[in-house]
């Protein structure tokens, strides 16, 4: 059965929002929590001890959650270093002879690694350690999600390590000479000297597509750590180097024959060993579903246990997506829950959001937010569908002779705006291939900040999809079997019937069963019937009325505004002032919000939800 939570109507936040804010008040069942990770620097020779440590406990403070959370703040003359850890047991930061090392995620193959080493690696950091003394080439094998911060006393050198695909995002800058880093890029101004400026690049970005491209982040000088890297800062010339470790070409292309009946069940025994190795026994892992595909295959590949497994749909209780979730949740040992989203309940957790996320996220998407203290009291991890539809169902996948009009039709790219299609054009030939260009562009870079929300509440985001022996399946295979949802379909047809064969998917609103015939007969006919499907939220809508349209008017028409600085005021005032005549600027204005949000969280001190002070 399932339970619906509504909203509560937050009278004394639509009243507030009529007036220019300083504070965002909170949330009534939401509760202030920074997330955990990483945070250090190399401390400049003429640092005084006490000035370092205190840089770094502000730097710390930043990322500081509950006091459950541990925290190992570590200074010496070559490195300052902390990790804020949400599990007290893990073990994230250890020592060993020479080498100290601070891990920001998990492993999910330790145990299998450490019998390859037949080294006793009780934690992923002994692992790590054990790897960079004996096999460091075997980096490639770990499958995980992690950032890693590892400093040799011997040599001095600090080193920043990133996952496969950069999957724990990690920014750093150099400055003065030196190297710093942190997990939030906030975490970074508290350096001597720094100053941020935007990124005007990485504006244009956001405003036309909704993220950023390549490395880039809000502030000039400030970057993300690339997938499958070793930073590494050596005193002796204070020099930065950056080496690959681990590559798509390294992937061999499939030779055997291609047998599409094997090829599926193959993809659906490696998918069911990637769930299963999330989801450890020990732990209370949930799932957040939907009327999709993907959410639904890992809830099929879930391992059933003694108790019911805690799943969640966002959305209106009316829509497709809930009804199909509602469905799919009786195929399974399941507490299912409804967490409604409304127009009541929607908007206040999401300007706290903007602050957690580094204004890396459009706030119109972070879906769930609105629930993450109820999810956290139910489980301490979640799983995610990310790069299913899209890698395996091929969805974002195409033809390379065909990357202009991709680019094209997917970004809604003109003949005047060459410098995005230019950057997007970059950015797939530093990928080499549509499907690295999709797990480093759009999951890197988009996808990846709306999942992340929960570690702000402690819940560990992880990946089945992402799993190293799934993508290396994925991505050996031939764009001919994949294109279409071919493989993908089959596979869940054949490996999970009785979640796909019956069940309708909310982007047909049929069965995958059904032959293509059908489901084009159906969709012409539910055309012509004039019935339009509702949608999980109806964002265009609640932007023109209270207590959204306050907050725009407040903010995007104020004197006091900080964006016009950037952007012409009239170009901005003038989309809202469409969107409110009727027209659908939605995407645009949750975008121009944000970054005046961001503004003034950064240079105003203004709509945050805790005072930090630079």
């Amino acid at each position: 059965m399932s339970t619906i939570i509504f909203p509560e109507t937050v009278d004394s936040l639509r009243s507030l929002l009529y007036l220019e804010p300083v504070q965002i008040p909170h949330h009534p069942n939401h509760k202030q929590n920074p997330m955990p990770g990483l945070a250090g620097f190399i401390p400049a020779p003429d640092l005084s001890p006490d000035t370092a440590r205190d840089i770094l406990l502000k730097m710390q403070d930043t990322l500081t959650g509950p006091p459950s959370m541990e925290r190992t703040p570590f200074c010496s003359p070559d490195v300052c270093a902390t990790l804020v850890d949400a599990n007290v047991h893990r073990q994230a930061h250890v020592i060993q002879e020479n080498l100290q090392v601070w891990v920001d995620g998990e492993f999910y193959n330790r145990e299998d690694l450490a019998q390859t080493l037949k080294h006793p690696a009780t934690s992923d950091g002994e692992l790590l350690i054990a790897l960079l003394k004996t096999r460091p080439a075997a980096l490639s094998q770990i499958d995980g999600i992690f950032t890693a911060v590892v400093h040799d006393s011997q040599t001095r050198e600090t080193h920043l390590i990133s996952d496969r695909y950069a999957l724990r995002p990690c920014f750093w800058s150099q400055m003065n000479g030196s190297l710093a880093w942190a997990s939030e890029m906030k975490a970074l101004c508290h350096l001597p000297g720094f100053h941020p400026k935007i990124n005007r690049r990485a504006l244009n970005a956001f405003l036309k597509v909704g993220y950023f491209f390549g490395h880039d982040s809000w502030f000039e000088g400030i970057e993300r750590l690339p997938p499958a890297t070793i930073l590494t800062y050596s005193p002796v010339d204070r020099s930065i180097t950056q080496k690959r470790y681990w590559g798509w070409d390294q992937i061999p292309s499939f030779s055997g024959a291609q047998n599409e009946k094997d090829l599926a069940e193959e993809l659906g025994r490696r998918f069911i060993r990637a769930v299963g190795r999330r989801c450890p026994p020990e732990e209370s892992v949930g799932l957040v579903l939907s009327g999709g595909l993907d959410s639904r295959a890992i809830l099929a590949a879930i391992p059933n246990r003694a108790n019911p497994v805690p799943v969640f749909t966002f959305g209106q209780p009316e829509s497709p997506d809930v009804h199909i979730a509602r469905q799919a949740a009786t195929r399974k040992p399941a507490d299912h829950t409804i967490l409604e989203i409304s127009q009541d309940n929607w908007l206040a957790p999401r300007l706290e959001g903007i602050w957690w996320s580094d204004g890396l996220l459009d706030l119109l998407h972070m879906h769930g937010i609105e629930h993450l203290d109820t999810m956290a009291a139910r489980f301490q991890s979640v799983l995610n569908g990310a790069g299913g539809d899209g890698l395996a169902g091929a969805g974002y996948l195409f033809d390379p002779k065909r990357l202009d009009t991709f680019l094209t039709t997917r970004f809604g790219l003109f003949a005047q705006e060459d410098d995005i299609q230019h950057a997007l054009r970059e950015e797939y030939a530093r990928a080499g291939s549509p499907h690295a260009f999709y797990v480093n562009h759009r999951i890197r870079c988009f996808t990846l900040h709306g999942t992340r929300l929960g570690l702000f509440k402690g819940i560990t985001y992880r990946l089945p999809f992402l799993d190293n022996e799934v993508q290396e399946w994925l991505f050996s295979i031939p764009f001919s079997l994949k294109k279409n949802n071919r493989l993908y379909r089959r596979m869940l047809l054949s490996t999970f019937p009785e979640y796909f064969r019956k069940l309708p998917w909310q982007y047909t609103g049929v069965p995958l069963s059904w032959p293509n015939w059908a489901v084009t007969g159906y969709r012409i006919g539910r055309k012509l019937s004039g019935k339009k499907k509702s949608g999980f939220t109806s964002y265009p809508e609640w932007l023109r009325t209270p207590p959204a349209s306050h907050l725009i008017q407040s903010l995007l028409r104020s004197p006091k505004a900080c964006f016009p600085d950037f952007l012409p005021r009239k170009q901005v005032t003038q989309t809202w002032e469409n969107h409110l005549r009727g027209q659908d600027h939605s995407a645009l204005l949750g975008r121009y919000l944000t970054f005046e949000i961001f503004l003034q969280q950064h240079f105003e001190k203004r709509w945050r939800s805790a005072a930090q002070d630079y």
